[in-house]
């Protein structure tokens, strides 16, 4: 087990008249080469989950534990746990601070006592895995480049550490559709071809729908359900109740079925549509 969590509660500014109550009795484990997205309404515990995933808050209440060992106490220490899980916040291009590529992405495994050669084998990789060449960006300030180019050094500063899992929280958010296409497009490569672990948060329902093998959605800081895309978007009235959408296809077949046309509705993929779409007219004309 990459990541467990047992009975897990946290309160921000616990013990004073403004606690706020964020998650509640949350358990769940995520397994090593999982791709598993979050979602939920705002102020649903989203983001305070995540950073209970790499020791960046301890919980109030139960236990979080990466390969079964505990994080703090007699576990393992918190900045071991954030070289194996790595974290990227919403908008991380915010944190690029060095003057060149170069050293924006080394500067984490500089911080590790890396050699310089182990630097920039892992800048070179880094900036592979996020489809950058190396010569033409190294020397580049950071912000000479564009929103989807800055986005993508701010992640390879991540994948510099080497993590055996990558957590990005509303990665795509503020890009244009290149940008967010680039983006994904690089987290599927980064999971299906070297094997990473995933946890993607996002209000984004197609990107969950396309991408992830599991899907988490919180409300009021619990776990509503935890199961595959297809199974969860079948509860489209409670997920609507509470704030969230369903994949554009998946709203398109529904009110198709609406109108009589029997088609299913567990589809999120335009082709899965297009099909049921031309199998139904194909048999009424029979």
């Amino acid at each position: 087990m990459l990541i467990e969590l047992i009975n897990v509660g946290f309160t921000y500014m616990e013990g004073t008249p403004l606690a706020q109550r964020a998650l509640r009795d949350v358990s769940l484990s995520i397994e090593r080469g999982e791709f598993v997205g979050i979602i939920g309404p705002t102020g649903s515990g989203k983001s305070t989950l995540i950073q209970l995933f790499n020791g960046l808050l301890t919980p109030a209440e139960g236990k979080v534990l990466i390969y079964g060992r505990e994080i703090g106490k007699d576990g393992i220490p918190p900045h071991l746990v954030r070289q194996k899980i790595g974290l990227v916040f919403q908008f991380p291009e915010n944190q690029l601070f060095e003057e060149t590529v170069f050293d924006d992405i080394a500067f984490g495994p500089r911080n590790l006592g890396c050699s310089e050669s182990e630097v920039e084998r892992r800048v070179r990789k880094a900036l592979e895995l996020v489809e950058l060449d190396f010569n033409l960006f190294k020397d580049r300030s950071p912000f000479s480049l564009s929103g989807g180019e800055m986005r993508r050094v701010a992640i390879a500063g991540v994948l510099a550490m080497e993590p055996e899992a990558l957590i990005l929280d509303e990665p795509t958010s503020g890009l244009d559709p290149r940008g967010r296409k680039e983006i994904m497009s690089r987290l599927e490569y980064l999971h299906h071809l070297e094997g990473l672990t995933i946890v993607l948060v996002t209000h984004n329902m197609d990107e969950v729908a396309h991408l992830v093998d599991r899907l988490i959605v919180l409300n009021e800081g619990s776990i509503l359900f935890d199961d595959i895309p297809r199974k969860i978007f079948l509860e489209a009235v409670t997920l609507k109740r509470i704030g969230l959408d369903i994949p554009q296809v998946t709203s398109l077949v529904r009110a198709l079925r609406d109108q009589g046309i029997d088609v299913p509705v567990d589809v999120f993929e335009v082709e899965e549509a297009r099909d049921a779409i031309f199998k139904y007219f194909k048999e009424r004309r029979r």
